[in-house]
């Protein structure tokens, strides 16, 4: 609205001028040249206005129309002369046809001449004229994939200072502690901010109330102007500053130097900057919206770094603990055995009555004796066995084996044990005779009885079924029992170290859950496989192994 008042306004003064420019040369007398004077005058003052206050449009931008216009103008009146002239003079023609073929050349070659003069201004005359458009869609091709601050900064001033001619350029950033500005960056000002301390508080928020670009012209007829930031700016001979928000907050804001032609900033520059303003708050949201993630993903790292080291140092503490752990077991467990076998040696010598013959009272308790021995020995043979394993120092010596015919002297051996207890080893062999394994025959035979073993242990009576056969190029043991089973859930916990079934302690207190655990580890070391099945509890079980027959 303020723009069309103007422009009617200074169409107005000229009227005036012209009438009064008629009044002055038809009737020259003293009183209409004090009238013209009057109106020549009014129309400098009011030309001044709008150009200089108001800005409705820049100098530049109207000497350039001007230009244009005129030396378009010129130039169609000249050639429309000259064509009238040709015409009359070759063709001979006169009256209505010459005035319409001179009026339509000149139609037609109208635009052809302006663009040429645009041409002209622009190239020669005024080499500081800008397309607003063309700068917008080159700032953002510019800033469409940079990320950092600093290259967005540099970027913007080298095509404002070179689109607007500017002197220099500086961003200052908005301290949100205690709302000062602090300039962050500069090019051309005389300004020492080696360590960018805060200017103070002569630069404050509410001079972007509006979020509008201002000239210092604006500053001046503010309201809650500030004198101490107005002589700031006139002393840093700043020419606009343009606001930049990020998150609808003031965040900081860009100064432009005064033009090297000494143009001010106009309306259409200030529209254009406005426009920039908001491009320039995008890119640097989103340059420290990546600052943030990449500072996130390196204080990450140092976590996670530091995390790792102390998980490393953590874990080789256990391994040195676990390292003396297995030292103390295999100790103890050497200290063990040799005690233990000495008293089961004795036990048996005097259960055999090689120290004279035994009162029936006794016998029973040294025969008590004599079990709880074997069962330490066991267990000592079992902690052995796993500290060699898990320490990597399980020795095999590994030969050609008979399985069947190792399974075969097991079950003789566990025979009277099994009958005990209504039991019966019942071995079903196969149907074709089975190849020999390259394995150690101790440690297999170690696990047959400990398969033999706990099903005599959970079955109270019937048979256990002993299978061996050939898969492929695998031997299949298996050991089938009418005990307590197991349940599905219990499966995958079978083979761990230190297991126990729900229903295993009730029936059998003594266990220590390594006998199966060792096994495994055997089984594995000679490449073979462990595995269970049951239908259920009380249902009985079949637990497997297989190992690999030669190539």
């Amino acid at each position: 609205m303020t723009q069309l008042i103007s422009i009617f306004g200074f169409l107005a003064v000229l009227t005036s001028l012209v009438l009064g420019a008629y009044v002055y040369f038809e009737d020259f007398n003293g009183a209409n040249i004090y009238l013209f004077i009057f109106l020549f005058i009014l129309s400098i003052i009011f030309c001044f206005y709008i150009l200089t206050v108001r800005r409705v449009i820049g100098l530049s931008t109207l000497l350039r129309r001007l230009f244009i216009f005129l030396s378009s103008f010129l130039s169609v009146l000249i050639f429309a002369v000259l064509l009238k002239f040709l015409i009359n003079s070759l063709l001979l023609l006169t009256g209505f046809w010459t005035e319409f073929i001179v009026i339509m050349s000149a139609i037609l070659i109208f635009s052809f001449v302006k663009n040429f003069y645009s041409w002209v201004a622009k190239t020669f005359i005024f080499s500081y004229y800008y397309n607003s458009q063309n700068v917008i869609v080159e700032l953002n091709k510019s800033l469409k994939n940079t990320l950092d601050i600093n290259e967005i900064y540099t970027k913007l001033s080298d095509l404002l200072c070179k689109t607007f001619r500017a002197k220099s350029f500086a961003v200052f950033s908005c301290d949100e502690n205690n709302n000062d500005f602090f300039i962050v960056f500069n090019k051309g000002f005389d300004i020492n901010f080696k360590n960018k301390k805060a200017i103070g508080s002569i630069l404050r928020k509410n001079c972007f109330a509006n979020s509008e670009a201002m000239v210092i012209e604006d500053l001046i007829n503010c309201s809650n102007k500030d004198d101490k930031l107005i002589k700031f700016l006139i002393k840093l001979r700043a020419g606009s500053l343009v606001p930049i928000k990020i998150k609808h907050k003031l965040a900081g804001f860009f100064v432009l130097g005064l033009k090297d032609i000494g143009n001010i900033y106009d309306k259409k520059d200030l529209q254009t900057l406005e426009i920039i303003g908001v491009q320039v708050s995008m890119a640097i949201e989103n340059a420290l919206m990546h600052q943030e993630t990449r500072n996130f993903n390196n204080k990450l790292e140092e976590e996670v770094a530091r995390a790792t080291k102390e998980l490393r140092e953590a874990n080789e503490k256990l391994m040195k603990l676990d390292e003396a752990k297995s030292e103390f077991i295999s100790i103890a467990s050497h200290q063990l055995r040799t005690p233990l076998t000495v008293i089961k040696g004795y036990v048996s010598m005097m259960m055999e009555g090689n120290f004279g013959k035994l009162p029936r009272s006794i016998i029973g308790s040294i025969k008590k004796v004599y079990d709880s021995n074997e069962r330490l020995i066991l267990l000592v043979e079992n902690l052995l066995n796993i500290s060699r394993i898990e320490s990597g120092n399980l020795q095999f010596n590994l030969k050609e084996t008979d399985i069947e015919e190792l399974a075969i002297s097991v079950i003789d051996e566990l025979q009277d044990t099994a009958r005990k207890k209504n039991n019966e080893l019942v071995y079903k062999p196969s149907a074709k005779k089975i190849p020999c394994a390259i394995v150690d025959s101790e440690k297999i035979r170690h696990v047959i009885l400990n398969y033999l073993d706990n099903a005599i242990k959970y079955s109270e009576k019937g048979e256990i079924i002993i299978r061996l056969r050939q898969e492929n190029d695998k031997i299949i043991f298996s050991v089938s029992d009418f005990g307590i089973g197991f349940s599905n859930e219990e499966i995958t916990n079978l083979f761990k170290k230190f297991y126990r079934g729900s229903l295993t302690p009730l029936i059998h207190t003594e266990g220590t859950g390594l006998g199966l655990y060792v096994a495994k580890q055997m089984i594995e070391s000679h490449k073979g496989r462990v595995w269970a099945e049951s239908k259920g509890k009380d249902k009985g079980a079949t637990f497997y192994f297989s190992l690999p027959l030669p190539k």
